[in-house]
């Protein structure tokens, strides 16, 4: 019998527990949390000129009629999935994180 403590990851975006092992051995693929339309929105969004992780969030909520639940700095919880998302951009060069430091927003640029 393995008398190894278990590991476990708690998502600061999401209330289940993610097994330490899954967390290793899984490829991050953070756009399938959102739908097609959400993704063409988002790249929309970004053309047009948004650059705040926040306001995308906030346009994502207002244009397709999503939960807006929220945590109590009154983020809304699709803003980590947002991050996420734009984070993958600036990993394929397609975007730039032009400020991560602020508490209350990321801001990127195409």
């Amino acid at each position: 019998m393995n008398n190894e403590p278990q590991q476990f990851q708690f998502d600061l975006f999401e209330d289940e527990v993610i097994s330490k092992k899954a967390t290793l051995d899984t490829p991050l693929n953070t756009s399938s949390y959102f739908k097609t339309e959400h993704i063409i929105a988002i790249e929309k969004y970004l053309n047009n000129g948004v650059e705040s992780a926040r306001e995308i969030s906030e346009l994502l909520l207002k244009d397709f009629d999503l939960k807006a639940t929220r945590y109590s700095t009154q983020k809304p919880h699709i803003y980590g999935h947002v991050c996420l998302f734009l984070d993958q951009l600036v990993t394929n060069e397609k975007l730039q994180l032009i400020d991560g430091n602020r508490k209350e927003d990321r801001t990127y640029r195409r």
